[in-house]
Order: C-alpha cells, then sequence, then structure tokens
C-alpha cells in the first residue's frame, strides 16, 4: 500500500511539473475548451435534426481535445493522440453532416429511440476526412 501511494505521489509530482512547463497557456487552453464543451452541449433548444448532430459532435470534440492535452501535458502521449484522432473523426462527421443533412440519420437513430435503423452505414472516417480535404480546398 505504502508503495502505491509513492507511485501517485510521484506521478502527481510529475503531473504538476508538466504543467508548470507549460504556464499559463495550459490554464487559458482548458478554460477556452471548458467554455466551449459547456455552451455546444446545451442541446435542449435543437430539434433532432444534423443541427443537434453537430452540437453534439462539436461538444464531444471539445471534450476529447481537452482531455488529449490533459494526457499529453502528463506525458500519455499516445493516449493524447487517440484523443485527438476522436475529435477529428467528429470534426470531419459535422463537415459531412453540414454539407449532407440528409445523412444525420445515420447516426443519430443510435442516440435518438424514436428513430428507425437506417438501411444504409455512415461512410468510413477515410471517406469524411478525404471529403474533407477537398472541400476546404485541401
Amino acid at each position: 500500500m505504502e508503495r502505491l501511494t509513492e507511485l501517485r505521489a510521484t506521478e502527481e509530482n510529475v503531473r504538476a511539473e508538466r504543467y508548470t512547463a507549460f504556464g499559463e497557456e495550459v490554464a487559458v487552453f482548458q478554460h477556452a475548451l471548458g467554455l466551449i464543451h459547456h455552451v455546444i452541449g446545451r442541446t435542449g433548444n435543437f430539434t433532432l435534426d444534423h443541427t443537434f448532430l453537430q452540437a453534439l459532435l462539436v461538444s464531444r470534440a471539445a471534450g476529447s481535445l481537452r482531455y488529449a492535452w490533459l494526457c499529453t501535458a502528463a506525458g500519455y502521449r499516445t493516449q493524447g493522440l487517440t484523443l485527438v484522432r476522436a475529435a477529428l473523426e467528429d470534426y470531419a462527421t459535422a463537415v459531412w453532416v453540414a454539407e449532407k443533412p440528409e445523412d444525420a440519420e445515420l447516426w443519430l437513430w443510435e442516440i435518438v429511440d424514436s428513430l428507425p435503423e437506417p438501411d444504409r452505414r455512415p461512410p468510413p472516417f477515410k471517406q469524411m476526412f478525404e471529403h474533407l480535404g477537398q472541400s476546404s480546398g485541401g
């Protein structure tokens, strides 16, 4: 038990040192992402359509980026990159749905009980990401 307590204390010291090394940027970044997540996450006024889905996706992406930053700052780079990938997937999906609102049901049926399961699946992330590059001129 003593070894576990010592390990936790060491981990907390390393985390504190990393946060200190980044200075005020960490606090500003965390605060900004927290605000984005909080505001966009309040989806009570949305109808169950592509705008609702986009709000959920952007909110989730903001949360993923926040935790990606925390993981990376604490030395967990692999976990941080995994969360960045999740945020990119949400962003690509939000852009896809903005351009193809009729496809929102491909994702919404999984979270809205009243919607039937669609007869097709969402496009693969690779396809959405390539489309994102084409639509942004990149």
